[in-house]
């Protein structure tokens, strides 16, 4: 029996060699996600704004479904290399040009692991200062202009008391808001918030769905508020 312990090592090590380990699954859910749009507007550098806010409104409904179920806001960092790549994966499948997850900032700006500021629990988010004011802002529905600017006004002012300095960690914990929110609700609900939140009314809604106001500039992909502050001489 120990005369043939070489061979199996050196077996070993061949399989290793050439075959390299299996990526774990994503635990994430996209059964429910319509990237079919993100063909055209990713091929379209004119629509890259547009392209990337939608791509990171399906990517956080997934994360909201999926802290309805664990009530963690996203994937274990563990995990996330397998995600983004599925989530690329499914993207190219649908025609979207495999450049878009460098635009797009996947893995910064549009991560699967949404911890805020030490926050990693829907609860956490919940029970945090000044969270209620969102949550009582961003009650369902959010089809009128008037509605979601009232959520988004919420949304800037919790964001704002985290006292966020950099715009990676101001966009994570957007999302962070977001998946906590929806995670309390059904599927639909969560489609109505993101239209507000991701400004993508129209691409997740009816196509004659009314412009609504967003978290995130067209131009320079950073929230409204800080972008006025910035334009103003404020910061």
């Amino acid at each position: 029996m120990l005369c043939c312990l070489p061979f199996f090592f050196g077996f070993a090590v061949f399989l290793g060699m050439h075959f390299p380990p299996l990526m774990a699954d994503c635990p994430l859910d996209f059964s429910a996600s319509n990237f079919t749009l993100a063909s055209s507007l990713c091929s379209n550098q004119g629509d890259r704004g547009n392209c990337c806010r939608y791509i990171n409104a399906n990517v956080a409904i997934s994360v909201a479904r999926f802290a309805n179920s664990t009530s963690i806001l996203g994937v274990p960092p563990n995990d996330s290399v397998s995600c983004l790549q599925t989530i690329s994966d499914k993207l190219q499948l649908n025609g979207v040009p495999q450049n878009a997850t460098a635009f797009c900032g996947f893995g910064t700006k549009i991560p699967v692991n949404y911890e805020c500021k030490g926050r990693t629990s829907v609860m956490q988010m919940l029970q945090s200062p000044r969270f209620a004011e969102v949550t009582k802002n961003c009650k369902v529905s959010l089809g009128e202009e008037r509605k979601c600017r009232k959520c988004l006004n919420a949304g800037f002012g919790y964001l704002h008391h985290l006292g966020i300095n950099d715009n990676i960690t101001l966009s994570t914990c957007r999302d962070a808001t977001f998946a906590a929110l929806a995670s309390q609700l059904d599927h639909q609900s969560t489609t109505d918030i993101a239209s507000c939140f991701f400004g993508v009314q129209g691409l997740l809604g009816p196509p004659d769905s009314p412009h609504l106001p967003t978290l995130i500039s067209n131009d320079c992909k950073i929230p409204l508020w800080l972008a006025c502050q910035r334009m103003n001489g404020k910061l």
